[in-house]
């Protein structure tokens, strides 16, 4: 039987699939941030610097038996990084097929720099453009939040 047809069948046990979600969230995000700081040739002293933390705080992020991640210390993280933090939830067979990708292939991602949707930016694009893209797109997001916060007080 196969490794991901085994999983498949454990994972219809409600202990079993959060049990393997908690091992594997921890899992990801120290891999993660070890192979971003390798990504990016730095020490654990050189992101604590950038972070604004301590060398064994960054030691503690990456080791995989580590408990306690707070979402404002990723954040700390993610924009020494220059990377944004996503944090949501999500359905188990949607996160099924990265579940093993643990390699740094799979987990490096590109500083905003280097992000090849901003660097792609024409000659054609003035400032002006960009910065009217910039409000309408701002002004979608704060409509949106707006809405939700309307729709969340309507449910309270």
């Amino acid at each position: 039987m196969k490794i991901r047809t085994r999983l498949l069948d454990k994972f219809r046990s409600f202990a079993y699939r959060h049990a393997y979600a908690d091992e594997f969230t921890d899992a990801y995000i120290a891999t993660q941030i070890r192979a971003l700081r390798e990504q990016r040739e730095m020490n654990q002293t050189d992101l604590a610097n950038l972070a604004r933390m301590r060398q064994s705080q960054i030691s503690e992020l990456e080791d995989v038996n580590n408990r306690s991640y707070k979402v404002s210390t990723l954040k700390r993280i993610a924009k020494a990084l220059d990377l944004m933090l996503v944090v949501r939830f999500e359905e188990f067979g949607k996160v099924l097929p990265d579940m093993g990708k643990l390699d740094p292939e799979h987990l490096g991602r590109t500083s905003f720099k280097d992000d090849p949707v901003f660097s792609q930016r024409t000659d054609a694009m003035t400032d002006e453009s960009a910065a009217l893209s910039t409000k309408a797109t701002l002004g979608r997001v704060l409509d949106g939040s707006a809405r939700f916060s309307r729709d969340v007080s309507n449910v309270a």
